[in-house]
């Protein structure tokens, strides 16, 4: 019995001995040396682990410090632990663009000629290069007050005429949309969190920056000043919508890693409820607590989103990469409801898909999906239908697809009747109440009265697709007659000759007279 319990106690033993390890290698907000144990080095051809190469200390409560042997060996080490799961990416050199800086490296965003708000996501490369490099445009004197990134981080300044122009900050995607389609999906999308339960004092709130989830802004903030609710915080992609939100009352604190156009960064300048934070501090899966941990609603867009709601932000249909994803994974994630709004189609584009191009946000963190379907039944901007459907008994935190109605759309128009019209003018406007447009005008000339439209192509009645192009006739009036020039008789050639030298003549036979004095009178004075 005894030998038998031995075996077992061994077992256990070991399950502890590696429940141990696993757990000392476990990020909980302070570096840990143990996270290394599992990386190993090609030392010339053999796997080698770092703590055989390298002296691996806790300098500060975050950093890591490893001194090679051996220098040859910087790149190799560098490269396994980039190549490891263990969720850490050296830095070897940094460079940030401050719009403001003093000599020691102090420096912020929110001062200086090209000020751009906050430095969120230059923290972590601050606080991680091996070496951090400030490039500035502005060389305030030191100390800088109010500074974003502290000179304890920094080792060299570098000033130059000029860093960038801020107004490029500013995109399309950072504008509210006008399409009547996508405004009826964002309307939606603020009445799904107002019955979700969540919106109430203390709600906090994150968006995107495209056109209809900053419009799902604009419709949440009524609806908060209407029923008096003050939220706690908003964050994510700040906007100048975002900040009529906060001085409007909407929320406490604006929670900012990085500003999306002027008007947000004059407020971070200017507002001290908006607060700068570090991308860590937003969203980290090492650190003790994230902002994203108390976050109630994320509404955010999507390039691609399948029926298994897999979302995609990082490329179109084709595959091309259209740009990075942002904290879209780490809001979807983080948020008790999660909300996309994205339309079936864009331009010529499936949005919704069978499977996406290229996972982005994986679609256990989408709970809600709001877009658009035609129903001729259905008022425009109305509710169609749910999945699950209404009623249906579903677990906590499931996902609902919300189906709005568009309002229908014809790709094929009558062609009007033209001709009679009176000018080119009456012929456009009729066009384009009818969703056609003018071809080419030509002129013929006709009994009608000059302006006239005579005729048209293609013809009355005709079914062409929506915005094609009708030609049209117009008169020119009565085709001229030609006038025939009269001859006076007894008139020639040299009757004009004689009335240059100021004389007549006449011949008959070989007698000849002349009259008067003229040319040839002169000539024959001059002569004699």
């Amino acid at each position: 019995m005894s030998s038998n319990t031995k075996v077992f106690e061994d077992k256990m033993k070991s399950s502890v001995e590696h429940l141990s390890r696993e757990l000392a290698a476990v990020r909980a907000g302070r570096a840990n040396p143990a996270v290394l144990d599992k990386v190993v080095v090609d030392y010339y051809g053999a796997p080698t682990p770092i703590q055989q190469l390298a002296a691996v200390a806790v300098s500060e409560a975050r950093t890591l410090t490893i001194t090679p042997w051996d220098r040859t060996l910087l790149r190799p080490i560098s490269k396994a632990i980039m190549a490891s799961d263990v969720g850490i990416t050296p830095i070897d050199v940094a460079f940030i663009a401050a719009p403001c800086s003093d000599r020691m490296g102090n420096c912020t965003g929110k001062y200086g000629r090209s000020a751009c708000g906050s430095l969120g996501y230059a923290f972590p490369d601050a606080m991680y290069a091996k070496k951090v490099i400030v490039i500035t445009d502005e060389l305030a004197e030191y100390p800088l007050t109010g500074w974003s990134i502290p000179e304890i981080y920094v080792d060299y300044v570098v000033q130059i005429d000029a860093i960038g122009d801020p107004a490029g900050i500013v995109s399309g995607t950072t504008r509210m949309t006008r399409n009547p389609v996508a405004l009826v999906m964002a309307q939606t999308a603020a009445r799904v969190i107002q019955n979700s339960g969540l919106l109430r004092d203390g709600f906090s709130f994150q968006t995107g920056a495209g056109g209809a989830t900053l419009a799902t802004a604009m419709y949440l903030k009524q609806i908060m000043l209407r029923e008096q609710i003050h939220g706690s915080y908003a964050q994510g992609d700040i906007t100048g919508y975002l900040v009529d939100m906060l001085n409007e009352g909407c929320f406490r604190a604006l929670m900012d890693v990085q500003c999306f156009d002027l008007k947000a960064a004059a407020s971070i300048r200017d507002n001290p409820n908006h607060c700068e934070v570090g991308a860590a501090q937003y969203a980290s899966a090492g650190a003790k607590s994230s902002i994203m941990d108390s976050l109630d609603v994320a509404v955010l867009g999507a390039t691609e989103i399948d029926t298994d709601f897999n979302v995609n932000v990082h490329t179109d249909s084709s595959g091309r990469i259209m740009g990075g994803s942002g904290g879209h994974s780490d809001a979807a994630a983080g948020s008790k409801l999660s909300i996309i709004t994205a339309p079936l189609f864009r331009g010529r584009l499936p949005i919704v898909r069978d499977r996406v191009t290229c996972i982005s946000t994986p679609g256990k963190d989408i709970d809600v999906l709001v877009t658009q379907a035609g129903e001729p039944t259905v008022a425009s901007g109305s509710v169609i239908r749910t999945d699950p459907a209404a009623g249906s008994q579903v677990a906590a935190g499931s996902t609902v697809v919300v189906y709005v109605s568009r309002p229908q759309v014809s790709t094929t128009a009558k062609v009007p009747s033209l001709v009679g019209l009176s000018s080119v003018n009456d012929a456009r406007t009729l066009l384009v109440q009818n969703k056609l447009g003018l071809g080419s005008t030509t002129e013929q000339y006709s009994d009608q009265p000059a302006g006239t439209i005579i005729g048209q192509s293609p013809a009355a009645g005709s079914t062409v697709k929506v915005n094609s192009r009708v030609s049209i006739t117009v008169s020119a009036g009565p085709e001229p007659v030609p006038e025939t020039p009269a001859e006076q008789p007894g008139s020639s050639s040299s009757d004009w000759w004689s009335g240059l030298i100021g004389g007549s003549s006449s011949s008959s036979g070989d007698s000849s007279s002349s009259e008067g004095t003229g040319l040839g009178d002169w000539w024959s004075a001059l002569l004699s």
